[in-house]
């Protein structure tokens, strides 16, 4: 997806009163990241497919390390999300209802090309992955 059409969806979503909270400040401050969001694209992989290019990029906010797959389809000029996985730093994991804990990795998956919105979430959980390396690691 280009800067412009997330630009213009961010002021759809706003139009039809996504949030009623999201004042015009809000909307600014998500176009200004839009604008600002500049992928450090020497950190990306690309594969070409029938489909079209998949797209493997690092993320940019270092205090919340991740990797995101896109799709650029065949013969298109726009790209797609599919997967992004992330790391939550402090600040991401102190917010409100927040269920990841220092260490979990959150996979989120993008099943509905219609809408920038995941279509699932799912949280490894550190302990568990600990757990499971000590059945491995614990012979004696």
């Amino acid at each position: 997806m280009t800067k412009l059409e997330k630009i213009a969806e961010i002021i759809r979503e706003y139009s039809n009163g996504a949030e009623e909270d999201v004042t015009a400040e809000d909307v600014l401050e998500g176009i200004r990241t839009v604008l600002d969001d500049t992928k450090n694209f020497e950190d990306e992989i690309r594969v070409e497919t029938d489909a079209g290019t998949l797209i493997g990029y690092k993320g940019t906010d270092p205090g919340n390390p991740s990797v995101g797959i896109m799709l650029k389809p065949k013969g298109e000029d726009f790209e797609f999300d599919l997967a992004y996985a992330e790391v939550k730093g402090e600040e991401l994991r102190n917010i409100e209802n927040c269920t990841e804990e220092e260490g979990d990795v959150t996979l989120y998956t993008y099943g509905d090309v219609f809408t920038e919105d995941y279509t699932s979430k799912a949280i490894i959980r550190r302990k568990a992955v600990i757990e499971q390396i000590s059945q491995f690691t614990d012979i004696t």
